[in-house]
């Protein structure tokens, strides 16, 4: 794992130092991309973080915010450290970052840093490419019977004209003799047509894509996940869950509606008009509706109580066209 990134935010100058000047990583090196801060009041007073919870908060090239919780390591020194999840190196280009501190207590922001930037090149496998399904064989078994039908169709029609000219050597064939010939090479050509059509509807049958994220199930709000620029998908599947714990959620959404059905450590839960429940109980708990959009899904994260946590989601998208 390569050298976390250092950052010293100075509150009273509104100033952050970064190790780098420029800071660069891969789109795709999950794991490696890190940060470690470190907060002072001022030239000589670390941020006191008995009641602390910091949080980053990123805005890709795309316009989507993106959020997450940072570990403490050091709280006389208010020092604070985070690996980057995948979902915050997925966009190739420059992505605005600042930390925010919270309060443990009220969830209200206690102090904000300046903003400062990363860069995300893409890498040669990005993590937005889409997978195809595991339909693959049967597409190389579809492939070889398209040829093995052309093939066949192309040996009957070859041995109908050798037929026709060994009938009538040294002369033109006739009207029936035409006919006939026409008939073989539209049979060829009706053949190769729907041999196609059924590869290229094959094709467009396979594709999917999986992203991760997270969320803290404290806050509210809309949360953004980029998919693939220009293609809306026809279903979304959520898996939620907060590691450690006995909350879990698996829900589904497309644009004729959305439900899911989830656990916590007591009872089952189900929903019919959202994809994400997050429940510490029957009383407190997260919900998340999603809608889909051109090119990503917005998720709207609403609460009833206090549900605490923070959820891992993985994120299925399918495209049928």
């Amino acid at each position: 794992m390569r050298k976390p990134i250092g950052v010293l935010i100075n509150l009273q100058r509104n100033a952050v130092e970064i190790d780098n000047n420029t800071i660069n990583f891969v789109t795709g090196d999950t794991g490696t991309c890190s940060f470690v801060f470190r907060v002072m009041l001022d030239d000589y007073n670390p941020l006191p973080s008995d009641n602390i919870v910091p949080r980053i908060m990123v805005v890709a090239p795309s316009g989507a915010s993106l959020q997450d919780t940072c570990d403490v390591l050091n709280p006389a020194t208010a020092e604070y450290g985070i690996v980057l999840k995948n979902v915050f190196i997925t966009e190739s280009g420059w992505h605005e970052i600042e930390l925010q501190m919270f309060d443990k207590d009220t969830e209200l922001i206690r102090a904000t840093s300046p903003k400062f930037k990363y860069n995300a090149r893409m890498s040669l496998q990005d993590d937005s490419t889409a997978q195809a399904t595991n339909q693959f064989s049967q597409l190389q078994d579809l492939i070889i019977e398209v040829e093995t039908a052309l093939d066949r169709v192309s040996e009957e029609t070859l041995e109908v004209v050798n037929n026709l000219v060994e009938t009538v050597p040294g002369k033109a064939l006739d009207a029936v003799q035409g006919k006939t010939l026409k008939a073989g090479l539209d049979a060829v050509a009706l053949q190769s047509n729907e041999n196609a059509t059924e590869l290229t509807n094959h094709k467009t049958e396979v594709t999917s894509v999986i992203k991760a994220t997270s969320r803290d199930v404290s806050l509210t709000g809309e949360q953004i996940v980029p998919l693939i620029n220009g293609r809306t998908a026809e279903k979304i599947t959520i898996l939620a869950m907060v590691i450690g714990s006995s909350k879990f959620s698996n829900g589904v959404a497309t644009t004729a509606g959305q439900s899911c059905i989830a656990q916590d450590a007591t009872s089952v839960m189900r929903t019919t008009s959202t994809t994400i429940y997050i429940s510490d109980s029957a009383s407190s708990y997260s919900l998340g509706g999603v809608t889909i959009n051109d090119g990503n899904i917005s998720i709207n994260w609403t609460k009833v109580g206090t549900p605490t946590g923070t959820a891992q989601l993985t994120i299925m998208a399918d495209y049928h066209a």
